[in-house]
């Protein structure tokens, strides 16, 4: 799993689905300029980083070239989108409460980016979504759309029937205004707005659904928790040497596969290494001295055998280079175990 704020890869797969109905262009440019591999996006849970999900929309909306792109996407979205919360919010028995659980467990959607509330005023429940005011540079005018317009097509999907906003307000100009903005939400839009807000009737998110399932809803809860605690407890230092591990034997433990497995770039794997006091040539060398010495001291390989499995395509060169960390040549150090 991911350490560095990241988002579900299924948004990546959204995106390129929506590029191809919409326009027929073909994502798999993208997703390469991007670092994404989408046959790993297809794997549940999967993750891809800000940087990489960020890069995506923004040479996508350029292809494009649609204002209404983000509202094509999000007016598509459906619960088996979101992972495990799409189980989640198909088994509340509320809208109110499965809204409540997509923001509670907003981790497992993507790292938090802005601020958002929850609040009854009146016969309305009012949404909020607030930025700083570095985010607010960064934010594309069509994932606010995106946002909301996911929001209201999971609604529309657990009703069975339209639902509409009785108030919409986005950050983004009002010379972003299209045709779909209105199809799409119903009402006039407050546009420069300093925060993003949507206002849904009391009465309906209040309602109880149809599909209600309590023990399905709380035993998703239950993953969702695990799920966010997984990926935020493993450092990247850790990840990599798993991958070290899995991939020495193949010999493709180098930096740019194991970055590009991670979802991220050499050199984004490469600060966050280094933020965590270590560098990818360190951990190699620990990994495969660590491994070898394991193997010799096992007696159950060859010193060939032994160089194969930590990555050296030939004997000679794992014997320098073991001589080099230890101070003995392999055949002493297995030696000595053996003694010992």
């Amino acid at each position: 799993m991911l350490s560095q704020d990241s988002t579900l890869a299924s948004e990546a797969l959204r995106i390129g689905a929506t590029l191809e109905r919409e326009y027929g262009i073909d994502p798999a440019p993208l997703y390469a300029e991007a670092g994404i591999d989408p046959d790993a996006c297809s794997r549940p849970g999967a993750r891809v980083t800000h940087e990489q999900a960020g890069l995506l929309w923004v040479r996508s909306i350029e292809q494009a070239g649609d204002g209404q792109f983000g509202l094509k996407l999000g007016n598509s979205s459906r619960p088996k989108d979101y992972f495990v919360l799409g189980h989640s919010w198909s088994a509340s028995d509320t809208l109110l409460d499965a809204i409540e659980r997509m923001m509670r467990f907003e981790k497992v959607v993507t790292s938090p980016y802005s601020e958002t509330a929850l609040e009854k005023a009146g016969d309305v429940y009012r949404l909020t979504e607030s930025f700083t005011d570095e985010m607010k540079e960064k934010i594309q005018p069509e994932v606010h759309d995106a946002n909301a317009a996911s929001l209201l097509a999971l609604c529309r999907e657990s009703l069975g029937k339209p639902l509409y906003p009785t108030r919409l307000a986005l950050m983004s100009p009002a010379s972003h205004l299209t045709p779909l903005h209105y199809v799409t939400f119903g009402v006039d839009i407050e546009w420069d707005s300093d925060r993003n807000i949507i206002e849904l009737p009391a009465d309906v998110l209040e309602a109880e659904l149809p599909g209600a399932v309590p023990a399905i809803a709380d035993a998703s809860d239950k993953i969702a928790a695990d799920y966010i605690e997984e990926f935020e407890s493993g450092t990247v230092s850790t990840q990599v040497r798993q991958l070290i591990v899995s991939l020495l034997p193949a010999g493709r433990a180098d930096q740019e596969t194991i970055a590009s497995k991670l979802y991220r770039s050499a050199s984004t794997l490469q600060r966050q290494l280094s933020a965590e006091g270590t560098s990818f040539r360190e951990l190699l060398q620990a990994t495969r001295q660590g491994l070898a010495e394991q193997y010799l001291k096992d007696g159950q390989h060859s010193q060939a055998e032994v160089a194969f499995m930590v990555g050296f395509s030939d004997q000679s060169n794992f014997s320098r280079a073991f001589k080099r960390w230890t101070g003995d040549s392999p055949g002493q150090y297995q030696r000595a175990s053996g003694e010992q």
